[in-house]
């Protein structure tokens, strides 16, 4: 991968599914937080279910994201209250604005793993 392309991921939570489910909301999102924090991603947002993380430009990043992600994937709380998680990429012709690569989970039901 081209050190000048950034990784990006989207997440977003539905914090009334969480929290219906008897999960709590905030220790949920710092966990999700964490795990992306130690795979080296940089927080761009995390506000109301929202949880933006972007990539260094390295060449581990997509690695990072898709251990991450798969352990994300492994939990049914997450599946459950989850709407969006999605990479997007670094425009070369633009940088600094982001493309979508795909739907992680998408991906995931066409793998059965979701």
């Amino acid at each position: 991968m081209n050190r000048n392309r950034r990784l990006k991921l989207e997440i977003y939570i539905q914090k009334e599914i969480l929290e219906k489910n008897g999960y709590d909301f905030d220790k949920s999102v710092s966990i999700i937080c964490n795990g992306l924090k130690e795979a080296g991603l940089e927080k761009e947002l995390v506000e109301e279910g929202n949880i933006v993380y972007v990539g260094t430009g390295s060449d581990k990043d997509l690695a990072y994201i898709g251990l991450v992600t798969t352990r994300l994937i492994e939990q049914q709380w997450f599946k459950d209250c989850c709407t969006v998680l999605d990479l997007l990429i670094e425009d070369r012709k633009t940088p600094g604005e982001f493309l979508l690569d795909g739907s992680i989970i998408e991906s995931a039901k066409a793998r059965g793993l979701w």
